[in-house]
C-alpha cells in the first residue's frame, strides 16, 4: 500500500455481511506515529448505523448458535491461511498504525495466528461431561456409571490385544455381584499381573479367568512364558502391591511359577466386607493373616 493511496483511505463499516461507508459527519484521522502523517480516516459512526449492526448480529445469532463447533471453525482455518499468506503486508500495516518496527509488527501478527490456531481446536477443548450442539440440534451428556470388574477387564484385554499381546478372558455370572472395593482390588491385580506377563514372560498371550461361588471370588491370570523360581524369588513392589490390595478384604494371593513353565497368579477374595476382616489384617501385615477357611 503506497502512502498516497493510504491518505485517501476511508475505514468502512461492516454491517449485515457488507462493507459500507458510514454516513457520519465526523471523521478522525488515522496517524502514522512514526512520521505524524495521516494515512486514513475512521468515522465516528452514527447511532443508527450502530443499531443496524446490532440488529443484524442479533438476527444472525440463533442460526450461528445452532452451528456445531466443527462447522464454526472452518472460517477460522481460512482466516489462519489468509493471515499466513499476507503476514508481510499486515506487518507493515501494524507498523504504520502503531509505530512498531516491521519485525515487531510481524511478531505481533504471529501471536494473533497462534490465537486462531487455539480457537481451531475448540471441538477438542470443549469436551467434558456436557456438550452442546455436537451436531445440529443434538446435545450430549456423559453419565459415568460403574460397569463392574468384568467390563473393566474386557476393556483392558482389548487394549492389550491391540498392542499384539492377546488376552483370553472368561468370566462366569457368579462373579458379577461383589463390593466396589473387591472389584477395584481384583482389577488392579489383573492389571499388574498382565503388565508383568507383557514385560517379562517372553510370550504374546495370557489368559484371565474370573469365577465365583456363594462364599468367594477366584481370579486366575496365567501365561506360558519364561517363568521364574517363585520360591527363591524375592517379592518385588508389584507382587507386594497385589497382596496388600487383597489384605483389607480378607483375600489372599498365590503365585506359582517355574523357569520355562510360565506363571499362574491366583487371587481369592471372600464375599464379605472390609469390616469383617480381623484388625491385624492391615495393609502390610499380610504375613499375619490366619489361614483362610473358605473355598471357591
Amino acid at each position: 500500500m503506497s502512502e498516497a493511496a493510504a491518505i485517501r483511505t476511508k475505514v468502512l463499516n461492516y454491517i449485515d455481511g457488507s462493507w459500507v461507508e458510514s454516513k457520519a459527519t465526523e471523521w478522525r484521522d488515522v496517524v502514522n506515529p512514526a512520521t505524524g502523517e495521516t494515512i486514513g480516516q475512521t468515522p465516528l459512526t452514527t447511532a443508527t448505523e450502530v443499531a443496524a449492526a446490532i440488529e443484524s448480529a442479533a438476527t444472525a445469532f440463533p442460526a450461528w448458535r445452532r452451528t456445531p463447533p466443527e462447522d464454526r471453525i472452518q472460517p477460522l482455518f481460512k482466516l489462519k491461511q489468509l493471515l499466513e499468506d499476507h503476514v508481510d503486508e499486515l506487518g507493515r500495516i501494524i507498523t504504520q498504525e502503531n509505530g512498531k518496527t516491521f519485525a515487531e509488527g510481524k511478531a505481533e501478527l504471529r501471536r494473533a495466528i497462534e490465537n486462531v490456531e487455539v480457537a481451531c481446536g475448540i471441538p477438542m477443548m470443549m469436551q467434558g461431561y456436557n456438550l452442546e450442539d455436537v451436531a445440529r440440534g443434538l446435545d450430549e451428556m456423559m453419565i459415568r456409571q460403574p460397569l463392574g470388574v468384568v467390563a473393566a477387564i474386557r476393556t483392558l484385554s482389548r487394549e492389550l490385544s491391540a498392542t499384539g499381546f492377546s488376552v483370553n478372558f472368561v468370566a462366569d455370572e457368579d462373579c458379577r455381584d461383589m463390593s466396589r472395593d473387591t472389584r477395584l482390588a481384583l482389577f488392579r491385580v489383573v492389571q499388574e499381573a498382565l503388565t508383568n506377563a507383557l514385560r517379562h514372560s517372553g510370550v504374546h498371550e495370557a489368559s484371565v479367568t474370573l469365577s465365583g461361588s456363594e462364599r468367594a471370588v477366584l481370579l486366575r491370570v496365567e501365561d506360558h512364558g519364561s517363568g521364574f523360581d517363585s520360591l527363591a524369588h524375592d517379592e518385588g513392589l508389584g507382587m507386594l502391591s497385589m497382596r496388600e490390595r487383597l489384605v483389607p478384604l480378607g483375600g489372599r494371593l498365590q503365585i506359582q511359577s517355574q523357569p520355562g513353565e510360565g506363571t499362574v497368579v491366583e487371587a481369592l477374595v471372600p464375599r464379605r466386607t472390609a469390616q469383617d476382616v480381623p484388625p491385624q489384617a492391615a495393609p502390610g501385615d499380610f504375613r499375619r493373616l490366619p489361614a483362610p477357611t473358605y473355598a471357591a
